[in-house]
């Protein structure tokens, strides 16, 4: 088995099973990073931490049939396949979907025919519990902490190439989990979590503190430059 993740929406919320009980419906909600809000794929499973699983209610076919945590058990309507950014269900076909389209907390998750809108789009995000926290609210600094060392690096004008020993590791998009190495462009939000070009125009807010993007993470871009000539 993987490593646990969290599953998001391209406005940061993720996919958690209320109250971590079982039966609870899987929703979305805002991050906390408790153990309903963790998953992993095991041979065709998407299995939550709490030891639960993403289940079709009563095996239920149509088009709007809810999604709960159940006891695994290795039907049909507890297997799932991840294809790009979509979940199907390997019951019927059909993908995982914010019912409505309504991308609030508290909204069920729900199986419906695949029609490529933002509610079908999921992003993975690995589980950065362990991580440093940052002074400001205890937020994960997670990957972007490997960004906020390069800027400062550059900002006291230390010169640092590819062959040096002290040189940091290139920042990886929290939502793509690429690289971002030049010529990406790279934001980053007003406490510093980064973000690639590629991504940026899918996000409202920051996927790690739900702040707004301030713009252009110049200094970033400029250190990554000095690292790959």
């Amino acid at each position: 088995m993987g490593d646990w993740f969290t599953i998001q929406t391209d406005n940061g919320l993720v996919m958690d099973i209320a109250g971590g009980a079982h039966g609870g419906k899987v929703t979305l909600y805002q991050h906390h990073g408790g153990n309903n809000q963790l998953w992993r794929f095991d041979d065709g499973c998407l299995v939550s931490k709490t030891g639960l699983v993403a289940d079709i209610r009563d095996g239920n076919r149509n088009a709007g049939a809810g999604i709960i945590g159940w006891k695994r058990h290795d039907g049909i309507n507890q297997k799932w396949s991840l294809k790009g950014n979509v979940i199907h269900s390997k019951m019927t076909d059909m993908v995982m979907e914010v019912k409505g389209g309504k991308m609030e907390s508290g909204m069920e998750v729900i199986i419906s025919p695949k029609n490529g809108k933002n509610n079908q789009m999921w992003y993975l995000h690995a589980d950065r519990k362990k991580e440093e926290k940052n002074e400001q609210g205890n937020i994960p600094t997670a990957i972007t902490s490997k960004g906020k060392d390069l800027e400062k690096k550059c900002q006291a004008g230390h010169n640092t190439s590819l062959n040096s020993t002290s040189s940091p590791p290139v920042p990886e998009c929290p939502v793509c989990l690429e690289e971002m190495k030049p010529p990406l462009k790279i934001f980053n939000c007003r406490n510093g979590h980064l973000v690639c070009s590629e991504c940026r125009p899918r996000l409202t807010v920051c996927t790690n503190c739900r702040e707004e993007y301030t713009g252009r993470a110049t200094a970033v871009e400029q250190m990554l430059r000095q690292m790959f000539d």
